[in-house]
């Protein structure tokens, strides 16, 4: 429409105090001392201004504004309508615009936490707020340092927003980014045991392998303790014990066992005789020993026929056939493959009696 009015939209002037309502936009490029409707959108609704009278540039002020987005300008003016889009922003130039950011977890339970606000004026007094995750915590005023930062400091893990920064003159900044912190545990314990095994009395030694610890506590779990960074430890009994070490730095520990197993020497003691005769005594033919970690064993007649054989520390044989019939007095021959949990291996043949 060649009678459509034209005219651009510019800032006049920011809200001078905040919360103020003196924010002016100017709408010019329009004819000099002419009545127009006005609309546009100030971020909620349509606001409309009917009969704008401008001056005599061709400049209509729109004013009593606050801070915020303004867009969607139109200028009507005999059924002819001129449409500026924006948007024109007017922003309260004292109002804080703070940054918030992660800067370092907490350590060991620690409240040593900390979080930076920034983007503030240097060297200026503010009062902080923020939502630790229960409650509203309000710092007071603080002092941004030269480069217009505050440290938020003194935290404990947890996750932290709704960040508030009040400047001294009543404008009201908000950051509501959520930073969570978490706890870090900076000490790692573990220790290599040499040997993990073996025959009593058993000399261990603990090699400390830690990291981040400064001092440690040792109990080796046969009633001795040590703070040596590398000891050594004996054992006298046989059984499973469990060592464990403490490693600890500050308020920071962590924990870290291994088990040590001990036994005595083995032994093996084989019979030359048994009587299968069922009264409760010497009723079987087995191998009697200790420590041993495996026995096998075969039975054979004097003709060399095998009669049994088995493959377990607890085995034996009762006399029988393998058909399950009595055996004839007489004398059997074994052959005993045996190893004791010390490392000791048997190997054993010879007779005995079967005597009913």
């Amino acid at each position: 429409d060649p009678n459509a009015p034209t005219f651009t939209a510019v800032l006049g002037l920011d809200p001078s105090t905040c919360g103020g309502t003196d924010g002016t936009i100017v709408l010019s490029g329009l004819t000099a001392t002419t009545s127009y409707d006005i609309t546009y959108n100030d971020g909620t609704s349509t606001v409309t201004l009917n009969g704008q009278m401008t001056d005599g540039s061709g400049n209509i002020t729109i004013s009593g504004l606050s801070a915020g987005s303004y867009s969607a300008f139109t200028a009507t003016l005999a059924g002819c309508t001129g449409n500026v889009a924006g948007p024109i922003t007017l922003t309260d130039p004292n109002a804080p615009n703070p940054t918030v950011q992660f800067t370092q977890h907490p350590s060991c339970g620690n409240a040593d936490g900390i979080i930076t606000t920034s983007n503030l004026n240097p060297l200026t007094a503010y009062t902080i707020g923020y939502f630790d995750g229960s409650s509203v915590v309000n710092l007071g005023s603080l002092v941004s340092d030269a480069s217009g930062n505050i440290i938020i400091s003194g935290l404990t893990a947890g996750s932290y927003s709704n960040f508030t920064v009040l400047s001294g003159s009543g404008c009201l900044g908000t950051d509501n980014t959520t930073i969570n912190l978490v706890d870090q545990n900076s000490v790692v314990a573990s220790f290599i045991a040499s040997p993990d095994n073996g025959t009593i009395p058993l000399s261990v030694s603990f090699t400390n392998t830690s990291v981040g610890a400064t001092s440690y506590l040792w109990n080796f779990g046969n009633g001795s303790t040590s703070i040596l960074t590398n000891p050594t430890a004996v054992y006298n009994d046989m059984g499973m014990f469990t060592a464990t070490l403490i490693a600890m730095t500050g308020n920071c520990s962590d924990t870290f066992t291994v088990i040590i197993e001990t036994f005595g020497k083995s032994s093996i003691l084989i019979p030359n005789v048994f009587t299968p005769n069922n009264d409760g005594s010497n009723d079987v033919f087995t191998v009697e020993g200790t420590n041993l970690e495996s026995v096998e064993g075969e039975i054979f007649n004097r003709w060399g026929q095998k009669m049994f054989e088995w493959k377990h520390v607890k085995g034996y044989w009762d006399g029988k056939t393998q058909s399950g019939t009595d055996s004839p007095d007489g004398t059997y021959f074994y052959i005993i493959k045996a190893k004791g949990l010390d490392g000791e291996e048997y190997f054993k043949k010879g007779g005995f009696s079967l005597i009913r």
